[in-house]
Parts: C-alpha cells; structure tokens; sequence
C-alpha cells in the first residue's frame, strides 16, 4: 500500500546531474533482432504501477527498467539509468504520482526521477554499507527506508537526500509500510513487526506468533488498517506455512493454518479490499511458486490447480480492474486475472539459462550448447539445434553437467562429440548423424579431471585439455593417451584447441600460471611453445591463416603476425575493462568479439583485429558465444538464454539504407506485413509521443504512448486481428504522419 500525492518541483535538478539514458527495444542502434528471450532475460525483482496512469513498471538485474503502456503486452526495456553499470540491480522501483518515482539499488544507491522515468539520477545516501530492502512515503516530502542490517533512513526533502533516523533498535528488517493513520509499520525477518504512530519517534514490538522460530515471508496491507502476513517454520526438513491477517493494523493477528507447504518466501498483493493472490515459493523436487487467491479479505485462500515450476517470483502487482503481474527470475512474467481464474505466461523463451557454445554448418545446420540451472542450483545441460540459422531451437539431448563452456566439438554437420559427468565418472557422447542417435564411453573421474575443451579435428582424431595434461584420440574416444611430444605434459591447462587443416594444430592454455601457445606444423608430432606475457585466462584462440592468430586473455587481445614466436596487445576502444569470452572472423578483416563488461558486451574490427570498437547491443547480459555466416549475418547468445541475431554488421540500421530520403519518415514500420514482432523506430527519439492504431473503416483498435528519448519500441500484434491498418503518430495533439500496416 502506497500514498499518492500530487506533483511538487523542488531545486533537486539544479544539485544534481542528470544522466540521460534510452528507451531500447530489444534491437540496439536499430542494428539488432531480438530472437529470445521476450520482452527481457534479467531477473525482476520489483513492479508497479505508476499512480494516477495505466503504466506498469518493473525493474530488475542489469540496470534493467522497463515500462509498458498497454497491459504487460509490450514493454519499453531501458538500461544504465543515471549512468549505472551493468552490474548495478535494481532491487525496488516506487512512484508517488505520475512524475516522482524511486529505484532503489546495490547498497544504499537511490535513483530519483521527477518526469516519469525520462531522466534519473543519483540521491545522496547516508550509511552506504547498508542494503535498503523497502521505502515508503509519508506524504511528499517525508519518507521512509528500511536496510537488512536494521538502519532506517528518512528523508525530509522529497528523496533528494537520506539520513540514518535509527540504527541500532532493529535487526534483519523486510519491510515498511505506512498506513492511511500515519502509522508506521516495519517487519523483520523472524516473526516481529514493529509499530509506531509517531513516526519513527517510539515503537511497539508485537510478536505475531508465540514460537519464536517462526519468519515472516511476506506482508501486505490490502486497505486501510488490514494486514495480511504468511509465516514459515523449519522443523528439521519440514516447513509449515501459515497465513495471517489483522483488522487492527497489526497490534493482533488472526493465524489461519489451512496449509503445510514448505515456503521459503511469499508475495502477496490485493486489487481491492477483498481480492488478492499470494505466490508462495516452496520445495517439489526443486523449488516452485504456488498460487492461492482470497475473495473475502484474507479470511481464507483456495489454492490454485496448477503451480510453476522451477521459478521464483520476486514481485507481484495489481493493474486494471482485475489482474496481476508476477515477475521474477530471468525476467519471466506471469498474468493472473481473478475474474477468470487464469494464468497465463507472458514471456517466450527458445533456451533456457546460459548458452555455452553455439557451432553452425552453413546456414541449415547450429547446434548450441546451454546450461539449465534450476532454482534449487542444480543444473543439467543440453544440446539444441536450429535448421533456420537460430531463429528457433529444438530440444535434442539432455544430460548432465560439464565444466567448461568448450564441452561440445562438431567436426562436420553430422558428427559431434559431447563430454559429460555425473561427479563421478565422465562420459563422451558420439553422434554420426546429426543427434539423431548417439553411443557413449565411460571414463574414471581420475583420468578426465576437470576437463577444460574437446575438439575433434575430424570424425576418428580429438583432443582433450583437462587440468592437468592434454589427451588425444584416434579412435573417435574409445581410447585416450597423453600427447607425445610435449615435456611436463601434465603441467598445462589448455583452454582452447584449433586446427587448420590436417597438419596445424594450436592450443592456448596456461603453464604453470603463465599464459601460453603450442603449435604443431605436423600433425601433433612435434611441438613448440611461447609464452603469451600474461597471467590471464584464456578464453578464446582464433587462427585466421598459418601466420596470423589472435587471442583472448582476461581483459587483453593479443595477435601475432609470425607464426606464434611474438605476440602483442591490440587496443581495445571502451569506456570500461571488458573481457572478451569469444570471437569470430567471417572474413580476414571484420571479426566480432562477445563479452562480459560493466557496459558493453560486444566489439567489432575492421582490420584484422589490430583495432576493435565497441558495439551497442543494448542488452546487459554477458554474452558467451558468436556466429557470423558472412560479414553482416550473425547470431550471438549468452546468459540466460539471450538470443540476438544481426543483418547488417551490428551497426546501425539507417546506415544500411540504400539512400536518405530527403524528408526522413517521423516512424519506420517493420516487417511489413508482419505477422509477430512490429518494430517501431522515431526519427526524433526526442519527443513524447503516441500511436493510434485504426481499422480500414475508422474505428480505432489500439494507442500505444511512448516516453521521449525512445529509438524504438517492439510490439506483440499476434492479438490483433489480421488485416490493414492506418496508423496515426501524434505528437503534442497533432498527427505528424501517417502510415499503414499489414498483420497477416
């Protein structure tokens, strides 16, 4: 339960700088098709409402916020509000009216923006060690935030600025909520709520169950003085669950045990004084969310028929007369609406969590390789294919957990080998045809120990890098023996294997902690090693011709030019350290990196990989694996199951244009016709607008409202009818074009 209050301006933009960020559409510079997953791959840990509008808005992992203006069906996914890197998490978002609002972050990092998510900014915070779990406004000026370590802080000046109020009565604190008296409530972990009706200045313990090992998993106010609170207890490996609810603003409760689920954490939500649904996360081999719903205040909940599995939902909100948004882990969202008893997903995923290794033959044959991390942190992995260059993907094989993203190797399209173990022993995986059947071998964990990269150079000759040796094979796996040639063969962990033709192979790796590259001209006869003046990681070797190698180590790229006896470092054009994890040369000169970094993910050369400049993508995931089936096609993936794929280099769209009108179009539909995905682009990202949507007979099917400082927007049209469409773009009241569409 929050207040509202209308807008006030305060001298807040004249101390602060504001940080301009850009609405993003899922393709950045207009350059990039998002493929999966939809809208979004961050964990969301926190939506809203905007008071006073039909704007939703959830934020997330990834400096992530995303608006939507028409019921949860699209969203604007924005990045790096006031300058946050990558790694910053966005753990709660807050409006007090349509133009105020409040992310909170990492620590005790506040965002602050007075135009309705335009512009943000950083406030000044007080205690900075401190974790800020919930804030909560008492009217426009005055509010409330509550930090895990037990520190409350309060501002007096509209959020522009917070100070430590208390620090030292409370402990492991949850959540504040102020109800409609001025009454302040905040809870704690382990079955206390805290009251105070003179703001902060004393409070009244209350403890809402009489064993003291009970805690709190979640606490809502539906209306006025009305509490409803679920408890936990841990007894051994059993949990009871418990559901509560007080008239009296939380100085008695009522405890309903009408479950006995083993709950590690709930969310509850009401759209009205006596609607609402509570999600409640529990263990069914690997955790899952469990819906129950109440009609009559909280008195009593009916369980839901169906529960998720595997997932954890972080938020929940009411929007319209009767729905609710959940959202949670790897950006996955969920519409429940109480008037008909109906969950539905509102995310498509193709992949599931991180995609190691993607291979492709040609444009008709990829394969990936992706690891599925359960809730309860197991995971298992498995192997996709594609017929359509990415577009879509098909579950081939599951099977259990490897240690290395380099854990898959196809020689051709039909043959591939695949290193697999259960902890104990390890297993390789042959397939002659293309998946579709496969036969294994069975290794002792002493002789594979932590397996780094398997290559085969073709159908009957591999190589192994484990921890302490490398290994080949000539016999397709059946039999594994230690490379001849190399002393101190057990000193090297090779982390990446090529070839080049029959008689070139190269490893990278490191040797006694020093980075290092082996050659052999002769077919693995013979070998010669430099050393490659670093102690980073390996993370990727690419070999463009018999004299010309490049190598990713740690935050470097490194390149010769003779062969491997000399090697240097070649400059990397970002703002901030990134590392690259994988590489990928179409053609001699244009080579694209993906990467993890605190603001880009990608680089591109044009000359060879002397230079490399950074790429916008636009999302913030790091990126593990790249394919280009030519200088301008590819397709590049990563953590949770983020798919882009590219027609022009990854540069900008209105680049690749044939010509420039002489009078640019206000908007750019496209594809059209379209059948799915509708990409929008603005001429002027600048300005604020809206799009109308009309049937060929004038009646008007849709409007869609953008913020400004948007590039682009992506809509979801599979809901609309099949047919022509005019579209109207109004800006200020005015229509400043107008167009047509085709949904087929």
């Amino acid at each position: 339960y929050h207040k509202t209050f209308p807008r006030t301006y305060t001298p807040w933009l004249l101390s602060l700088t504001l940080s301009l960020f850009i609405l993003s559409t899922g393709f950045a510079q207009d350059s990039w098709q998002r493929i999966s997953p939809l809208p979004q791959e961050q964990t969301l840990n926190a939506v809203t409402t905007i008071p006073g509008t039909n704007t939703l808005v959830a934020v997330g992992e990834g400096a992530t916020v995303m608006f939507s203006y028409d019921n949860a069906q699209s969203w604007d996914v924005i990045h790096n509000p006031a300058g946050m890197n990558n790694d910053f998490d966005c753990k709660l978002v807050q409006f007090l009216d349509s133009e105020t609002g409040f992310v909170v972050g990492d620590k005790c990092t506040i965002l602050k923006t007075i135009d309705g998510g335009a512009f943000w900014a950083e406030t000044s915070v007080e205690n900075e060690d401190n974790t800020i779990i919930d804030m909560a406004f008492v009217d426009e000026n005055v509010g409330f935030a509550v930090t895990y370590e037990g520190v409350i802080l309060k501002t007096v000046d509209a959020g522009d600025s917070w100070v430590v109020f208390e620090s030292e009565m409370f402990d492991n604190l949850t959540t504040i909520i102020i109800l409609s008296d001025n009454r302040m409530i905040v809870s704690a972990l382990y079955n206390y709520i805290y009251i105070s009706d003179d703001l902060g200045e004393s409070w009244e313990e209350v403890t809402v169950m009489q064993e003291s090992a009970w805690q709190i998993s979640g606490i809502e106010c539906s209306t006025g003085d009305v509490l409803h609170i679920s408890l936990c207890l841990y007894e051994g490996l059993n949990c009871t669950t418990v559901f509560g609810i007080s008239n009296d603003g939380g100085e008695t409760w009522s405890i309903s045990d009408n479950n006995s689920l083993c709950s590690l954490d709930a969310e509850i939500a009401f759209i009205d004084d006596q609607q609402g649904i509570m999600a409640v996360e529990y263990y069914l081999v690997g955790f899952a969310v469990k819906l129950y719903r109440t009609d009559d205040g909280g008195m009593t909940w009916s369980e839901y028929e169906c529960y998720i599995p595997d997932y954890k939902i972080n938020s929940i909100c009411s929007f319209g007369d009767s729905k609710f948004l959940l959202a949670g882990r790897n950006g996955k969202m969920f519409q429940y609406d109480v008037s008909t008893d109906i969950l539905e997903s509102l995310s498509t995923f193709e992949l599931p969590e991180t995609v190691h290794k993607c291979q492709f033959f040609g444009e008709e044959t990829g394969y990936c390789l992706a690891k599925h991390e359960t809730s309860d942190y197991s995971s298992f992995n498995t192997l996709f294919t594609s017929h359509d260059m990415g577009l879509t993907w098909e579950n081939e094989l599951d099977f259990n957990r490897i240690e290395s993203d380099n854990c898959m190797s196809f020689s051709s399209a039909d043959t591939g080998n695949i290193i697999f173990t259960d902890g104990f022993n390890y297993t390789i995986l042959t397939t002659d045809d293309g998946g579709a059947s496969w036969f294994y071998n069975v290794y002792t964990a002493d002789f594979l120990s932590s397996t780094s990269i398997l290559r085969f150079m073709n159908s009957q000759k591999g190589y192994m890098g484990c921890e302490f040796g490398i290994y080949e094979t000539h016999d397709r796996g059946e039999s594994w023996d230690y490379v001849q040639g190399i002393d101190d063969i057990s000193d090297y962990g090779i982390r990446d294997i090529e070839f080049l033709g029959e008689d070139y192979v190269y490893f990278a790796g490191k040797r006694r902690g020093y980075s290092t590259f082996l050659k052999s001209v002769n077919g693995g006869v013979d070998w010669s090693q430099t050393g490659l003046d670093s102690y980073q990681e390996v993370h990727d070797l690419v070999v463009l011709s018999e004299s010309i190698f490049l190598v990713a180590l740690g935050s470097e790229i490194k390149k010769t030019t003779d062969g491997g006896d000399s090697w240097y470092a070649v400059e990397i054009n970002s703002d901030t350290l990134i590392q690259a994890n994988e590489m990928c040369f179409p053609t001699a000169d244009i080579g694209y990196a993906v990467c993890s970094g605190a603001m880009d993910n990608m680089l591109k050369t044009y000359d060879g990989g002397e230079s490399w400049e950074s790429l916008n993508t636009n999302v913030t995931a790091n990126l593990t694996t790249v394919h280009f089936f030519d200088e301008n096609h590819g397709i590049v993936m990563g953590e949770n199951g983020i798919i882009l794929r590219t027609d022009n280099g990854g540069t900008t769209f209105i680049e690749e244009q044939p010509a420039i009108p002489e009078e640019p179009s206000a908007i750019t539909l496209f594809p059209n016709p379209v059948t799915d995905i509708l990409n929008i682009t603005f001429e002027d990202p600048q300005q604020r607008g809206e799009l109308i949507f009309y049937s060929t007979n004038g009646i008007e099917v849709l409007r869609r409202k953008h913020n400004a400082n948007v590039a682009g927007i992506i809509m979801n049209v599979q809901t609309m009818d099949a047919g022509a469409y005019v579209v109207h773009y109004v800006v200020d009241g005015n229509i400043i074009e107008t167009t047509k569409i085709v949904i087929q």
